[in-house]
């Protein structure tokens, strides 16, 4: 079983935005994880069932979207990672760690655009 979702989420309760923050990237975390899970079971049916332009030409698409979601966490924590570094001073600050949330979020939210679009793509 491959670990696909690895995000160091720090929030302290007594600064209530940095805890949204937090909050909001578990969340997001959670819905593409069940979007992505949706995907491949999908694509798994529509193997099993070889409809129509989904044949066998399409069987490796599975491992294709896994490669994929792989290769697009670890895009998104090094994004997130040297976006913050970049922005806030001190990098270890809790404001830093605010800032890294949101950034997680709002790729999470990217994320279940483009997974929503290749179940799309998979309906014609």
């Amino acid at each position: 079983m491959i670990l696909l979702f690895n995000v160091p989420v720090l929030a302290q309760p007594h600064f209530p935005e940095r805890q949204r923050a937090a909050d909001r990237a578990k969340k997001t975390d959670a819905e593409v994880l069940a979007k992505y899970n949706a995907l491949l079971n999908k694509t798994k049916v529509l193997i099993k069932a070889d409809a129509g332009e989904f044949d066998e030409h399409n069987s490796l698409t599975p491992d294709y979207i896994k490669t994929e979601q792989q290769a697009w966490i670890v895009y998104r924590n090094s994004y997130c990672d040297l976006n913050t570094h970049m922005n806030v001073f001190p990098s270890d600050s809790l404001l830093a760690w605010q800032e890294y949330n949101s950034c997680i979020a709002n790729m999470n939210e990217a994320r279940l655009q483009r997974l929503d679009d290749i179940k799309n793509s998979l309906s014609h």
